[in-house]
């Protein structure tokens, strides 16, 4: 199995080697947890874990990866690395990431991830004489602090985004150029684009987000699943623009793509089917949008779907069902919606407080990471009068 790059860019040409190996990893790893007492892990299969990370989350396998990392932070514990180690903070920075997609369940657990991480990075980076710091170190402690920004984003805390972002930005400056370090400028297009958006400058907003795009399409090239994440906040800022249109267009072309590299049972997949269909049934299409919600409401059962997101569709499919007619499957899909936002309520109540009492979809989106968009909250400002 190849390295992953040590400052986290996708790497497209790595791609077939990792979707080769890792399931024989994770194969390996399952099997060594199996007998009692487990098989003595060492630290060198935790590093090949930690490598995996970034493909895993590039790749929308949240689950899986999760489990990988928190096997690979279990084999530093066990072994007696310390708490300030570079594979500990590589570890948990991808953990939080993960934990980032996962919605409001995780999202504690992931900011406690990301912070911890960025603790490690600085601590570290400070032990390097400073005629031996690198390039590639500079970059990763600057990783860390826009993983914190990413995290901030999850809660709509823009401000705090905005401060972390700016300064990143004049790091990336004084390493290179866009053309130079693609990736790290589109992760700063990605949150800025957001930030602009919630202060109520749609046109900024729409610019940043592709240049965004444009950056990342540079790195990982068009087909990439991260492209796809990029897109898809292009199509969620269309839509706060007003155009509905432009925002489906968008997210029909992630969707297709995500069926093709991801596959029909990925998480991400699943989400761009939830988000179209509610695009969709805005635009009169009602019974196009009870089909997507009907397959991946189905697809999910063989997939690793977060219940937030499911939790969202199921609240759509009311509405849709509604449109066509169905009372009775309509309310049954609002009861299996309400009892998981209830649960989630009392689990997440620091982070759910019922954010607009007036629009039921507010909270349900609240629930949901913001890699998986968000019609309602403080990016709604922008949709004109």
């Amino acid at each position: 199995m190849p390295m992953s790059s040590p400052i986290q860019v996708p790497e497209p040409n790595k791609w077939p080697q990792f979707e080769r190996y890792t399931p024989q990893i994770l194969n390996l790893r399952t099997h060594c947890l199996w007998p009692e007492p487990p098989v003595d892990l060492p630290v060198d299969f935790a590093h090949i874990l930690s490598d995996m990370g970034t493909y895993m989350w590039h790749a929308g396998l949240v689950d899986d990866g999760s489990e990988a990392l928190e096997t690979a932070e279990h084999i530093l514990d066990e072994r007696g690395v310390g708490e300030i180690d570079p594979l500990r903070g590589d570890i948990l920075g991808n953990l939080g990431i993960l934990s980032g997609f996962a919605g409001v369940s995780q999202r504690k657990e992931g900011m406690d991830r990301r912070l911890e991480a960025l603790k490690i990075r600085k601590e570290v980076h400070e032990d390097i004489p400073k005629k031996k710091v690198t390039r590639n170190d500079e970059i990763r402690l600057y990783i860390a602090e826009s993983d914190v920004a990413f995290g901030h984003l999850q809660d709509e805390k823009f401000e705090e985004v905005e401060e972390i972002m700016e300064r990143c930005l004049k790091a990336y400056k004084s390493w290179d150029t866009e053309d130079k370090i693609p990736y790290e400028y589109a992760k700063y297009y990605y949150t800025m684009s957001l930030v602009r958006a919630a202060q109520d400058l749609i046109k900024e907003a729409l610019d940043f987000s592709r240049r965004g795009v444009d950056m990342v399409i540079r790195s990982a090239g068009a087909e990439h699943s991260v492209t796809q994440l990029w897109k898809f906040s292009l199509a969620n800022l269309m839509y706060h623009s007003g155009d509905v249109g432009e925002s489906l267009r968008i997210n029909e072309e992630v969707l297709a793509t995500r069926k093709r590299i991801c596959g029909e049972f990925n998480a991400f997949t699943l989400e761009s089917y939830s988000t179209c269909a509610a695009l969709l049934c805005q635009e009169g299409k009602a019974d196009k949008a009870g089909e997507y919600l009907s397959s991946c409401l189905e697809r999910r059962k063989l997939a690793s779907w977060d219940r937030e997101g499911v939790a969202r569709a199921r609240f759509r499919y009311h509405h849709v069902l509604k449109t066509l007619g169905d009372d009775e499957e309509a309310d049954s899909q609002l009861s299996r919606a309400f009892t998981i936002r209830d649960h989630l309520k009392k689990e997440c109540k620091d982070y759910l407080k019922d954010p607009d009492p007036s629009n039921e979809l507010a909270i349900f989106d609240q629930m949901c990471s913001m890699w998986a968009g968000r019609f309602t909250g403080r990016l709604a400002q922008a949709i004109p009068p």
